[in-house]
């Protein structure tokens, strides 16, 4: 709903209020989910509606994006463009863009992959009466998948042709759950994902990726991924993030972890100061939620 913008214009002698309708920020086209080759340019463009002026915020994965070398942002009154010129794998994830002026505001999103390909070649050998002829390098045999290929006929009788096989980027199959745990009890958080190996992982919490140590144990087996943490206590309260990577892309995905304290704990707390002047208390009622049988609870 728009809002009523109140002005006026006055001349000596005269005054004379107008109204304006006041427009909301709204998208006219969204951007689209996108799956870009690595090296390729990465265009992102959107259109929108509302009075002017009209902020503009571009995100990706949540984390504000800026005008840089590496990445081009364009802002008119009615479109926004991000444009990457060479896309990398570390360029895909969610890109958010935001939209707001004083009548309102909105948000459209894309998901973005940037993929790659490894170099394979294949070789057979051919049986015939010399002299086998010489066919021209720009010949194509078309194989599976209904992709052209580069093929080559060598007079010693070998036929060879090359092909790029697409990696697939890391896929969480299994994400984090929340978990509740107790003071000085351990949690164990855990997701599996799914991609062409190697795949490599790495947990965060609030940002700041985890070493692991006493206080946490980092495992990733058939491709599941474990983080433990031993001795919890109220910092350990707040969200986590897993991230799996390989050539081809990442992925990622995040879960809450809530420290509480023991049941046992519950009952009347007072405080008391005391000096030559006299005495002083003020006194509050815990009361802990939870089950003493079970070590996690929500």
């Amino acid at each position: 709903m728009g809002g009523l913008l109140i002005s006026s214009s006055c001349q000596i002698g005269k005054c004379a209020p107008f109204l304006r309708q006041c427009k909301p920020a709204k998208f006219v086209k969204k951007m689209n989910n996108l799956n870009v080759e690595k090296g390729k340019p990465l265009i992102l463009e959107c259109t929108y509606s509302g009075t002017p002026p009209i902020a503009v915020l571009w995100k990706k994965n949540g984390y504000k994006v800026v005008h840089s070398a590496k990445c081009s942002i364009t802002t008119t009154e009615t479109s926004a463009i991000l444009e990457v010129p060479s896309s990398k794998i570390e360029d895909q994830g969610q890109y958010t863009c935001h939209i707001e002026n004083d009548s309102g505001r909105d948000l459209c999103q894309a998901d973005i992959s940037v993929t790659v390909g490894d170099s394979a070649s294949l070789q057979c050998q051919v049986a015939g009466t010399p002299e086998i002829v010489l066919l021209p390098l720009s010949f194509n045999a078309v194989l599976s998948f209904n992709r052209s290929f580069p093929f080559y006929f060598f007079k010693c009788g070998f036929v060879a042709f090359f092909y790029a096989d697409r990696i697939v980027p890391p896929f969480f199959t299994r994400k984090l759950k929340e978990t509740c745990g107790v003071l000085g009890s351990s949690a164990l958080l855990e997701c599996k994902v799914s991609g062409s190996p190697p795949i490599s992982v790495a947990w965060f919490q609030d940002g700041n990726e985890i070493v692991s140590g006493d206080k946490y144990e980092v495992s990733f087996s058939d491709n599941v991924c474990g983080l433990k943490l031993n001795a919890l206590d109220s910092s350990d309260t707040g969200p986590y993030t897993c991230v799996a990577t390989n050539a081809a892309g990442s992925d990622e995905c995040s879960a809450f972890l809530i420290v509480q304290g023991h049941v046992e704990d519950s009952g009347d707390y007072t405080c008391e100061a005391r000096n030559a002047a006299g005495i002083a208390n003020t006194s509050t009622s815990l009361k802990v939620k939870g089950q003493n049988s079970s070590p996690f609870f929500c």
